[in-house]
């Protein structure tokens, strides 16, 4: 399988890249949501929000595929 490169972003150029893209598909794997264009590539990722063992809490991560 081909490794796909990913770019940590905000969440404003997270949507608008997903803005551009006609979705094809929406996956969870594991903590995160793939989003796939309709060739059934990987677009745009979103890592979940969690809270660690020590209680901390961590916000959501963006990324969009790296061209």
């Amino acid at each position: 399988m081909t490794e796909i490169a990913f770019t940590q972003v905000d969440y404003s150029k997270f949507r608008m890249v997903n803005r551009r893209f006609a979705i094809g598909d929406v996956r969870a794997q594991g903590d995160a949501t793939i989003i796939y264009d309709q060739r059934n590539m990987p677009v745009a990722m979103m890592k979940a929000a969690c809270i660690d063992a020590q209680g901390r809490c961590h916000s959501p991560e963006y990324f969009i595929r790296a061209v």
